[in-house]
C-alpha cells in the first residue's frame, strides 16, 4: 500500500523523513475529491480526467484555508516553519469542515506536523504524495534551488526562514 510521506528540511538542505501515513489515497486524492464536490459539482466523483479542474482552483477566487490546503498537495510546495502554525489550524478546520475527522491520513499529517512544530532543526516541511513514485526533493538544494513555492506566494507576507 502506498503512503504519503512528509519530510523535514534541514539547515543544510538535507532531508529528514518524520513521519509516513498509510493509504495515501486518503491524502491528496481525498483533498481534491473533496474540492470537486465543493467547487465543481458536475459529477460526484473525480476521475483521472478532470484533475485539471481542481488543480485549476489555485488560480480561482475561493475559501483562502481551501487553497491553501490544495497547494500543499501540489509537486514542488515547500512548507516554512514559519507558516507551520497557520497550516496546522487551515488542515484542523478543512478536516472539520469537509467533515474528515475519519480520515486516518490528514489526521496523522496533523499529527505529525504538530509534533516537530517545537523542533528548531528543520526551516521546512515537504511531502511525497504518495511513495509509489521516487520522491522529487532527493538532492533538491532548498538554500540555492528557486523551483519551490510556499504559502507566501498565494497572498500571505511572511518573513524569511534563512
Amino acid at each position: 500500500m502506498s503512503e504519503t510521506q512528509l519530510f523535514g528540511v534541514t539547515k543544510k538542505s538535507n532531508l529528514i523523513l518524520i513521519g509516513e501515513c498509510k493509504n495515501s489515497f486518503y491524502g491528496a486524492r481525498c483533498i481534491w475529491q473533496t474540492m470537486y464536490e465543493k467547487y465543481i459539482p458536475d459529477k460526484k466523483y473525480l476521475d483521472m480526467d478532470e484533475l485539471n479542474k481542481v488543480w485549476e482552483l489555485q488560480n480561482k477566487n475561493i475559501d483562502y484555508c481551501d487553497k491553501v490546503i490544495l497547494i500543499s498537495t501540489f509537486d514542488r510546495f515547500f512548507l516554512l516553519k514559519n507558516e507551520l502554525p497557520e497550516y496546522l489550524e487551515m488542515l484542523k478546520q478543512f478536516i472539520t469542515n469537509h467533515s474528515l475527522q475519519q480520515n486516518g491520513n490528514l489526521n496523522k499529517q496533523y499529527s505529525i506536523l504538530k509534533k516537530v512544530f517545537s523542533f528548531n532543526k528543520y526551516i521546512g516541511y515537504v511531502w511525497n504524495q504518495t511513495s509509489i513514485n521516487e520522491c522529487l526533493w532527493q538532492d533538491y538544494n532548498f538554500l540555492t534551488s528557486k523551483n519551490h513555492f510556499s504559502i507566501k506566494d498565494y497572498g500571505r507576507n511572511y518573513e524569511s526562514t534563512n
